[in-house]
């Protein structure tokens, strides 16, 4: 019996195997953020509301450009953009290789409740493609 197609065969399923392991598309994962600032003039009149932020992410994982898609208040928008360039992230990938992406990404204002003697917060969502 010739035990060479069979040895080949085992070595291809072992390569294929451990191709599987590391998917070979990704989407960037957020390693760093830092939250926005809540602008102090809406805290004081308790103004709520969000943002919304487009960033292209480069091949090395850096914020490149940061676009204001809509903000329910123009100091909310301006907030989350200057926290947005701040951002670092795995590379997208395709084929295993790094590729520019594009990622879009909902910044919440809210006031903590009265009671909890909390700073006041803007919290990031996880980034969305």
């Amino acid at each position: 019996m010739n035990r060479k197609p069979l040895a080949a065969l085992a070595c291809a399923a072992l390569l294929l195997a451990g191709c599987a392991a590391k998917p070979a598309n990704q989407l960037p994962t957020l390693i760093h953020s830092a939250n926005p600032v809540y602008p102090p003039q809406y805290a004081e009149d308790g103004i709520t509301g969000s943002a919304t932020v487009q960033m292209r992410i480069d091949t090395q994982g850096n914020v490149r450009t940061v676009r204001v898609l809509s903000a329910t208040h123009p100091l909310f928008g301006r907030s989350a953009e200057r926290a947005a360039r701040q951002y670092s992230f795995t590379p997208a990938k395709r084929n295993g290789q790094p590729v520019e992406a594009m990622i879009t990404q909902t910044i919440r204002f809210a006031l903590p409740a009265a009671n909890t003697g909390n700073q006041k917060a803007a919290q990031p969502n996880q980034p969305k493609p």
